[in-house]
């Protein structure tokens, strides 16, 4: 029975389409060649472009376990469109098809290459598409075939962990070279693909030279002009670089280049640009165009203002005054020099060469150039004189050379005079022009609908369920490159689809890249629903992400927000220096956001997915470092606990049942409810253990949990001395022989008074368990004095950080404790209220001593009957075992007892022999 596969395809390389034509079949019918896209984008192959022209044919190929040869067939590139089909393929799952690219001659490119997983049935099998995108799970699965895995008998388990470490091409900023198939691979043999995340595997990014920069330094100047060059990188990192620099010059004639220097040699126009090479690729900066003028020296002339309009009132041509200066300097004969009359309007007077210093006086006639003359009444005022070195005659600018009249020093007796400055001399300067970067073809912006969009290669976007459109805005970095968006910049979108749109951006040089966004419009209600905005949050199935957003307006909040944070059940962090838990304020502060006008932050499900003790992450909003009430907007079905102490939950859309919804609220009735005598009949045995919260472990007959036997820590409870009474007498009871204390040493509180619904007591602690201290079968954990590790368990600890080595640490302290032949059973586990610390750890040796995840769980919620505000869902136990075991839903697994038993081995609390000792001793 022949088996068939028909695959039809476009392949986009750079988004420039390419097609294959088949070349094995003409018999193939027009029913069969449906076309999907087969995308290829903007990946830089050995740091460059690839170059889709280059692409001539292509070789497609069909692996898989049960395939004793690879299936290959060849196809023409031809007209952008094609479709091939391949028969007679094997049956089977997994099947691995590529897709190369070929050169002219025939030669695979290197990178040109696209890889897709498909299970063969009976009959016709289609891929529609493949994308670079979809590539990398074909890599991922060709890399294990290769390794001799059968991939064809995969479980769903395995296929699931190989999914959720996968990386995608944002994540290796479409650079599949960045993955590390080895390495996942190495995993997957040794069966701890669980254990690891997507940045596992990915390489870092080895920044490549991207283009070079230009700019006349601070040092520059039109007579000494100096250059500065930068090498940019891909990760917009910046290098000055001074060394290895080539130089084209357009006219050596005109002008050098030394160590940054230009070397002006004669008048002209020269153009320039530095080239630089590294790591194969060579750039070239923008160019630089270079106007060199050669001034020759000549004489200054001075002007003074004669007319009417003369600011300083005075017309010095009037009554048939002479105006002259003397002068004299080096190699200069010092004599008068008659002002000429310009214009009605302005005198002047060349300045010969060698004049340093002059005088200007006016008189009624010049008798004698060589000596004073007729010349009287000279100016002592510099407010009267008006000098000048360059004017404005008949739209003519006339202008000196060297002439500095800021040197003026003031009068001087009788006389002014004006200091020339230095002698005049041949000039030559620059006249420079850098022009924008030939070859800048980075983007500097994208928006959509308004919102800026992160720029890479490949983008992603989501935008609202009630936008109809999207569209796009885009500013390249070089005002001159030219940008096309295909198919255009505006599309409609339906609900839950995507559409793409490719952007190229081409430089002034012709160089071009291609960008792609891909926006996809949410099948979820509108964001700024009035659901979402009164239950403070959105919640993205899609994504996997939940929005936390403050709208001012429906807070009715009009004072500044300088800092807005959230604090709850997620963001707090452990710091071990200081061995204190801390808020992460950092990563938790809210933003705003000028489309919808609230502030909001995005958080993935990872880390938001811790739970409070109502079984769902809790929060609370802090405005400026101040804690805000809840307001009465809010459903009840979102809040949670006393109205003092009150906090807001996060329901995933998932939660929201009606049956989980009437859960929390029975739930909330329990944790809000503070029990009276009313509430026990202690002649009951159920009710004795309620209000002790005393009871025999799970799957044990020797191990006890309970509240703590003489410490009181909730004196608003007017049960709080019956419920130490009946601790105390349930040791007795139950002859207990160790006791195993997850809290502080409380015997220091001996004789401290308390007070119980208006009764006063002491702190006493019971004959029995004195004679326990004194036998020394107390341990206290974390005890260092004990072999603990110095540090005592912590409600948050046990349930959060549950798969850290300090963990590992308490357990094996603990164990340690109960193996012992020393310690005997039967053994009491409490910390101060028997309900966190106390819950975790008793779950934990519970399922090591074989009880079910329901059973647990059950014993586990009992705690809550006690009544004394101290309400525990069990949903955070159940994140607390996941943690640790490093699974994903606990409600499936069936041999909890395996799982955890490896735990213990594995994390070298103890031996397997040890735990069998350990279970039988419990037991």
């Amino acid at each position: 029975m022949k088996k068939n596969v028909i695959i039809s395809f476009v392949i986009s390389l750079v988004l420039i389409l390419f097609g294959c034509a088949n070349s094995i079949s003409n018999s193939v019918k027009d029913d069969f060649m449906e076309f999907g896209t087969l995308e290829y984008s903007g990946y830089r192959a050995n740091y460059n472009v690839f170059d889709v022209d280059s692409i001539k044919s292509a070789k497609v190929s069909v692996i898989g376990n049960g395939i004793d040869e690879k299936i290959e067939i060849s196809c023409n590139v031809k007209g952008g469109i094609g479709s091939f089909k391949i028969e007679n393929i094997p049956i089977g799952k997994n099947r691995i098809i590529s897709v190369q690219g070929l050169d002219e001659q025939g030669q695979e490119i290197s990178d040109a290459v696209l890889k897709s997983v498909l299970d063969i049935n009976s009959g016709n099998n289609y891929i529609q598409t493949i994308t670079r995108s979809t590539s990398i799970k074909g890599f991922i699965y060709n890399a294990l075939f290769e390794n001799e895995i059968n991939i064809s008998n995969l479980t769903q388990k395995q296929i699931q962990l190989i999914d959720e470490i996968s990386p995608t091409i944002e994540d290796c900023t479409n650079n599949l070279n960045r993955i590390n198939f080895e390495q996942i691979v190495s995993d997957f043999k040794a069966e701890i693909l669980n254990q690891k995340t997507t940045q596992d595997y990915l390489l870092p990014e080895i920044p490549y030279l991207k283009r070079l920069k230009i700019a006349e330094s601070k040092n520059s100047t039109s007579e000494n002009p100096e250059f500065t060059v930068s090498a940019i990188y891909s990760d917009n990192s910046e290098k000055v670089i001074s060394e290895n620099l080539e130089w084209e010059i357009s006219d050596n004639s005109v002008l050098n280049v030394e160590n940054l220097k230009l070397i002006l040699n004669s008048a002209g126009n020269a153009r320039i640009r530095a080239k630089y090479s590294e790591e194969n690729i060579t750039r070239f900066s923008p160019y630089v165009d270079v106007e060199v003028i050669f001034q020759e020296a000549k004489s200054n002339y001075i002007y003074l203002d004669v007319s009417d309009e003369s600011e300083s009132g005075v017309n010095y041509a009037k009554h048939g005054a002479v105006v002259a200066a003397w002068m004299w300097g080096s190699g200069l004969s010092s004599q008068w020099y008659a002002f000429e009359e310009l214009d009605d309007d302005y005198l002047r007077l060349e300045i010969p060469l060698g004049a340093e210093k002059m005088v200007i006086a006016r008189g009624k006639t010049l008798q004698y150039e060589t000596s004073w003359g007729g010349l009287y009444n000279c100016w002592n005022q510099t407010n009267d004189l008006k000098v000048y070195n360059q004017i404005t005659v008949n739209d003519e600018e006339k202008t000196a050379n060297t002439l500095k009249l800021d040197s003026w020093d003031g009068a001087s007796g009788s006389w002014i005079y004006v200091d020339h400055g230095d002698s005049l001399v041949d000039k030559i300067y620059s006249k420079i022009s850098i022009e924008p970067s030939e070859d800048d073809t980075n983007l500097s912006s994208v928006t959509v609908n308004g919102s800026k969009v992160y720029i890479a290669q490949r983008m992603t976007y989501t935008i609202p369920y009630d936008i109809e459109q999207a569209e796009l805005s885009v500013v390249p970095n070089y005002s001159e490159a030219k940008v096309e968006i295909s198919p255009s910049n505006i599309q409609s979108i339906e609900k839950g689809s995507y559409k793409e749109f490719s952007i190229k951006v081409t430089a002034k040089d012709g160089n071009s890249e291609v960008y792609v966004i891909s926006v996809k419009r949410s099948a979820i209600e509108p964001l700024d629903s009035e659901k979402n905005k009164k239950r403070c949050y959105i919640d993205n199935s899609d994504e996997k992400t939940v929005t936390i957003i403050y709208d001012p307006e429906i807070w009715s909040d009009s004072s500044e927000i300088q800092n807005l944070t959230v604090r709850g059940s997620f963001t707090t962090v452990y710091n071990p220096s200081t061995k204190r838990w801390v808020e992460d304020e950092q990563n938790f502060t809210l933003s705003y956001d000028s489309m919808y006008k609230w502030y909001s932050l995005t958080i993935p499900y990872e880390k938001i997915a811790r739970p409070g003790f109502s079984g769902q992450p809790e929060y609370r909003f802090y405005k400026n470092g101040s804690r805000l009430s809840i307001p009465d907007f809010v459903e009840e079905k979102y809040k949670f606990g006393l109205e003092s102490n009150q906090k807001m939950l996060i329901l995933f859309d998932s939660d929201e049942t009606e049956e989980r919804i009437s859960e929390l609220e029975q739930n909330n009735l329990l944790a809000v409810n503070l029990k009276t005598s009313t509430d026990f009949n202690l002649t009951l045995e159920e009710d004795k253990k309620k209000v002790s919260n005393f009871r025999k472990v799970p799957g044990t007959e020797n191990l006890f949990r309970s509240y703590h036997p003489f410490y009181p820590s909730h004196e608003q409870s007017v049960m709080e001395q019956k419920r130490l009474e009946q601790v105390q007498s349930y040791m007795e009871e139950y002859q207990i022989k160790s006791d195993i204390n997850l809290c502080n040493d409380r015997s220091t509180t001996k004789g401290m008074i308390y007070t119980v619904d208006g009764v006063d007591y002491k702190v006493e602690i019971p004959d029995f368990y004195e004679n326990i201290i004194k036998s020394k079968n107390v341990l206290y954990v974390g005890d260092s004095s004990q072999g603990g590790n110095g540090i005592i368990p912590s409600a948050n600890f046990v349930y959060y950080y549950s798969d850290s080595e300090l963990m590992c640490q308490w357990l094996s302290q603990i164990s340690n404790f109960m193996l012992s032949e020393e310690h005997e059973a039967p053994f009491l586990m409490h910390c101060e209220i028997g309900v966190d610390r106390t819950g975790v750890f008793a779950g934990i040796f519970a399922a090591l001593c074989g009880a079910s995840w329901q059973e647990i769980k059950t014993d586990y919620e009992k705690s809550s009957d006690m009544g004394i505000l101290e309400f525990r869902d069990s949903r955070i136990l159940k994140y607390s075992f996941e943690k640790m075991l490093k699974i994903s839903n606990i409600d499936e697994i069936s041999d909890l007892n395996s799982l955890v038993k490896n735990y213990f081995i594995q994390n070298l609390i103890l031996t397997d022999s040890e735990i069998s000792i350990l279970v039988e001793k419990l037991k």
